[in-house]
């Protein structure tokens, strides 16, 4: 089964902002080796631009996989760094199948 890891964060603490930006540089590294490796099938990255400050992280790949990677040592490492450095850090594993439609498509299939 496919799956997503969605990491979401909000305002750096104040002083705390170049720890953040190093923090987030270890983390794009960490999924980066993950998809060279085959772990995962990639992540996408998105900031808010409207609302709250913040953003995401959402990595794709096997559940299977993406539930081992929350518990290994170098990812409870990261997130511990982050949730010291920004407001409202939450993960949340996510489960789907991959249809090959865009979304459009899928809001279409559900409202025909």
């Amino acid at each position: 089964m496919n799956g997503a890891l969605l990491i979401r964060w909000g305002n750096s603490l104040p002083g705390r902002e170049a720890a953040g930006i190093e923090v987030f540089g270890q983390a794009v590294s960490r999924v980066e080796e993950l998809a060279r490796d085959g772990r995962v099938e990639g992540y996408r990255a998105y900031f808010a631009v409207t609302g709250h400050d913040g953003g995401c992280l959402l990595i794709d790949g096997p559940l299977d996989e993406l539930m081992h990677l929350l518990g290994e040592e170098e990812t409870l490492r990261l997130n511990a760094a982050a949730a010291d450095i920004v407001e409202h850090f939450e993960i949340q594993a996510l489960a789907g199948e991959q249809t090959g439609l865009p979304p459009a498509r899928l809001v279409d299939a559900d409202h025909a």
